[in-house]
């Protein structure tokens, strides 16, 4: 490959294996030849697939254009103006002959081989369900009966639980409702582990500034919204990340823990751990709530009451030592970074924030933060968008933070104080609309001609 300011050329050795590419000379750590097999190395159309989208008449044609989209897999949904509805998870899942791909295996036996991929007709799919609406937020799509495996990794399930909470036994919905669902910061995690937490937290001696903060915590649980002037949240995902680094960081260590964190689903786990077991279900705790590194055997309830001295301490050294007022909107900003502003000091021209913002990972309308490097947001819904397929002039959209790249641009930042308040804009489809002289301004470029 040529290389900007080098005369000669900059030649790299891949290894193709009938597995993928030798990727141990890329990632760290790896002291084996490792080969990486993926869906995306086979020969797959969806370019072709996308063509199929924009000509599709019915599901029956988006369905056949599908059949082009193959990976990555992507979750599908497609909606008529005759009222249909569908979901699909569509792309190629391989059948192995043993094992689920989540650790390496031997790659010189046909021991691991792919079979071939789950047939056509049986990947996960809903058209038109009884409860006249379908939701999908990264969570499981399959039920444990599924034949097949698709994946270890999915999101919590209190993000689709919201949004069916909102839809559920509603009639008369309208594009405000689908507003509210999109910036909807209802917390369900905190209220279904509350019942665990909460009495673990009364049965226990607190300092004045540790108690206070309990009842704050307490107060917020009883309707538990990730609002930005709120201090429930901000107590509330401190502790989640105190009895995480409780739960495993003592087996694990600094170096494991952090991957742990990056890659390993350690919400699902500790969630799975939290409820399933002690009190009235009758199973064993997790052994995992004990300290290794103490010579007493700490229970699930001991985690806590320690995860929540230590997430106080935190909040005190980073807000004061007025728990009232640790709002969430002080730890949980946004800033909207553009690519030119990680070098310094271009930041204080292209960037825009931080700003308080509410919500989290297990919110409807998401705003996710690391969970190794806490509290900014690092991922959250850049375009929302609502139509009415009866009325498709008056679809509603925002976009973060604008549609323009250049700061010196009307339309870099247009659309920040709408996004930030859950607002919206009319997105104009007719094209008298369109063209009309209250639609905005027009644009024309011309080319330029040889004699120019």
């Amino acid at each position: 490959m040529h290389v900007v300011g080098q005369k000669e050329p900059v030649v790299k050795e891949v290894v193709i294996t009938r597995h993928g590419p030798i990727i141990s000379n890329v990632v760290k750590g790896l002291a084996r030849p490792l080969s990486l097999r993926w869906t995306a190395y086979d020969r797959t159309e969806e370019f072709e697939a996308i063509l199929g989208f924009m000509r599709a008449q019915n599901w029956d044609d988006f369905k056949k254009a599908l059949e082009h989209f193959m990976a990555p897999a992507q979750n599908f949904v497609f909606a008529d103006i005759d009222g249909n509805i569908a979901y699909r998870a569509n792309g190629l899942f391989p059948i192995r002959k043993k094992g689920d791909g989540l650790l390496p295996v031997p790659g010189w036996t046909d021991e691991y081989e792919w079979k071939g991929y789950i047939p056509w007709d049986q990947v996960p799919q809903v058209v038109n369900p009884a409860e006249g609406f379908i939701v999908t937020a990264n969570n499981k799509v399959v039920g444990d009966d599924y034949p097949y495996f698709l994946s270890h990794q999915w999101a919590l399930p209190y993000r689709a639980m919201s949004i069916r909470q909102e839809l559920g036994g509603k009639k008369g919905l309208t594009l405000a409702h689908m507003e509210l669902i999109q910036n909807d910061w209802k917390n369900l995690q905190a209220r279904t582990l509350y019942p665990v937490i909460g009495p673990a937290l009364e049965r226990a001696q607190w300092s004045p500034i540790e108690e206070k903060a309990r009842q704050v915590l307490a107060r917020w649980a009883a309707d538990p919204r990730d609002r930005p002037e709120a201090a429930g949240p901000a107590i509330f995902h401190a502790l989640y990340l105190k009895m995480l680094f409780r739960t495993f960081h003592d087996e694990l260590g600094d170096n494991l823990y952090q991957r742990f964190l990056a890659d390993g689903s350690p919400m699902n786990i500790l969630e799975a751990m939290l409820q399933e077991g002690g009190g009235a279900t009758g199973k064993p705790e997790s052994p995992w709530f004990d300290d290794v590194t103490t010579p007493a055997r700490e229970t699930r309830e001991e985690s806590i009451r320690l995860a929540f001295k230590d997430a106080v301490a935190d909040l005190a050294g980073r807000l004061g030592s007025d728990p009232e007022g640790w709002a969430w909107g002080k730890l949980h900003t946004i800033t909207f970074d553009h690519p030119l502003g990680k070098v310094k000091p271009l930041n204080l021209i292209f960037d825009r924030g931080p700003f308080p913002y509410g919500g989290s990972k297990i919110t409807a309308g998401a705003a996710s933060y690391s969970l190794s490097s806490p509290f900014a947001v690092t991922s959250a819904g850049p375009w929302r968008y609502a139509v009415d397929l009866a009325d498709l002039n008056h679809g509603q959209d925002v976009l973060a933070i604008g549609a323009s790249g250049q700061p010196a641009s009307p339309h870099y930042q247009d659309q920040m104080d709408l996004w930030l308040t859950g607002r919206y804009k009319t997105m104009w489809f007719d094209d008298k609309e369109i063209k009309s002289p209250f639609a905005g301004k027009k644009t024309v470029l011309k080319p330029r001609t040889p004699a120019q």
